[in-house]
């Protein structure tokens, strides 16, 4: 398949590949998937949303929002300082799309090495 596939060309008119990433406490990446066409919209794929808030949340259902919010802050951090290491992800040049997810897995990889190695950048984001 070629990267010329319209599917992966999203609202702003880039070529686009989505990455789903569980991470653990460390900012560590314990799960990773990539290569889902950019055009698909990443609130598909959040499993557990939070309740709206309508002003009728319990307090059950509030204090499931707070742990949300804190862990939805977590994976953040670990996207951004993926994104820090590696900024080259944003401008991927790859001519065949089947080969996007392994360089962007193999990033997520080298992420987790910086963060055993205990890297400079670990402390700058």
């Amino acid at each position: 398949m070629q990267l010329t596939d319209v599917s992966y060309v999203i609202r702003k008119h880039y070529h686009s590949v989505l990455l789903q990433g569980i991470c653990d406490v460390n900012r560590k990446f314990v799960d990773v998937f990539a290569g889902v066409c950019g055009s698909v919209h990443d609130a598909r794929y959040d499993l557990l949303p939070p309740y709206r808030d309508s002003g009728h949340l319990t307090p059950t259902q509030r204090h499931y929002n707070i742990i949300h919010s804190k862990t939805c802050v977590g994976i953040e951090g670990a996207f951004r300082l993926l994104k820090g290491r590696f900024g080259r992800l944003k401008y991927l040049y790859i001519q065949h799309i089947q080969y996007a997810p392994l360089s962007i897995v193999a990033c997520c990889v080298l992420h987790n090495i910086c963060l055993d190695s205990e890297d400079e950048l670990n402390d700058l984001l």
